[in-house]
């Protein structure tokens, strides 16, 4: 996990013009229930880049 934590902690670009956030919707076990959940996926387009993902 150091390296999930060091990609979470990296400083991100100052310019990113465009942004799009999606989320992915799926189902779990949890306590014999089952509930929805997600995941949020931000990514961006940088200029001199094709693309940046902020986060998860």
């Amino acid at each position: 996990m150091p390296a999930l934590k060091e990609w979470q902690q990296r400083p991100l670009k100052n310019i990113c013009p465009v942004m799009r956030m999606v989320a992915v919707h799926y189902k779990i076990t949890e306590a014999g229930r089952y509930i929805g959940k997600a995941i949020y996926t931000l990514s961006g387009l940088i200029p001199e880049e094709k693309k940046e993902l902020p986060g998860l």
